[in-house]
């Protein structure tokens, strides 16, 4: 007398309970699939579906820079080319079966079906170009930008106050075309991009400490490999670049208190400072990134990352 899967005489096969996902796997024998097959089965359902959550939240995170890169090319170029003006004045997944593509089109073509993997394998291809060209790009553009703006805070504030107006007239000009270019920057660039960046990036980091701690052990190394070397690369946007976006707001800041607290201004000059605002990196409607942000994201993730391995 034979026995199903869950060990009870008869009832538990195929002909008592109708057939199930693991009676495939039923040899011509009669025996069912044993143990450690249906739970490397399962293992691999577990590892394709955090795969699939993961290959999401990372090209989101960077589906703005593609738009601009896209549709709006020239807001780059316009962008980078006022950052030398303003500084002259003041100085393997598809054969892994990985791919998100291969859960949405399994139901309707057979898993080894050639057209099925030249799809999947020209769709991943185009994919991971289009993130990597839009991760390149986005730290490229945003480093030259919040360097640069930083870079010009600190040579007007150290550039010491003059008793002629024109030179003081010249630093008024220049600030109120940076905070322009400012404000086109974050209206055409920052704005709308920044906050995926952040929520999506801040996403992409916890679920890679997440599948660092729980996959160790069930992926291949290979596979492995990428999830500690993303989010070491994740966490260093983290404590590079928000604390740089940071200081485009204190920098401008300190500037324009100096500039108003300085003596011998004209009404006019003194009228002038008062009525400009600091610059910074917006965040959607958020407002500007400031020092906080940094200790707060890294609370997120820390919270988040016990969270998940508490819970899965």
């Amino acid at each position: 007398m034979g026995f199903g899967i869950e060990g009870t005489p008869e009832t538990g096969s195929a002909e008592g309970r109708g057939r199930g996902p693991l009676d495939d796997r039923i040899d011509g024998s009669g025996n069912p699939a044993n143990t450690l097959e249906h739970e490397t089965s399962k293992t691999w359902k577990t590892v394709r579906i955090y795969d699939c959550i993961l290959t999401a939240f990372l090209p989101s995170a960077f589906i703005a820079m593609n738009y601009v890169i896209a549709v709006t090319p020239q807001v780059a170029k316009i962008i980078l080319n006022n950052i030398a003006q303003f500084q002259d004045e003041a100085q393997v997944g598809v054969y892994l079966e990985l791919d998100p593509l291969l859960v949405v089109l399994i139901e309707y073509f057979d898993k080894k079906n050639m057209l099925l993997f030249l799809i999947r394998t020209a769709l991943y291809v185009m994919i991971a170009t289009d993130v990597m060209k839009a991760v390149n790009a986005f730290f490229i553009v945003g480093l030259m930008v919040i360097c640069s703006m930083n870079d010009i805070m600190q040579d007007l504030n150290e550039a010491c106050f003059t008793a002629r107006v024109e030179t003081r007239m010249r630093k008024i000009v220049l600030y109120k075309q940076m905070f322009i270019w400012n404000k086109y920057t974050n209206q055409h660039f920052c704005s709308f991009s920044v906050p995926p960046l952040i929520f999506f990036g801040i996403g992409v980091i916890v679920l890679t400490y997440f599948g660092s701690i729980r996959m160790f052990g069930t992926m291949d190394f290979l596979i492995y490999i990428r999830l500690p070397v993303m989010g070491v690369l994740g966490t260093f946007f983290v404590v590079m670049l928000i604390p740089h976006a940071a200081k485009v707001v204190e920098f401008s800041t300190n500037f324009i208190i100096g500039a108003r607290n300085e003596v011998n201004l004209s009404k006019f000059e003194r009228k002038t400072w008062q009525s400009v605002r600091p610059l910074g990196i917006q965040v959607g409607d958020f407002g500007h990134v400031n020092k906080k942000l940094k200790p707060l994201a890294l609370k997120y993730i820390a919270e988040n990352t016990v969270t998940l391995l508490l819970t899965f």
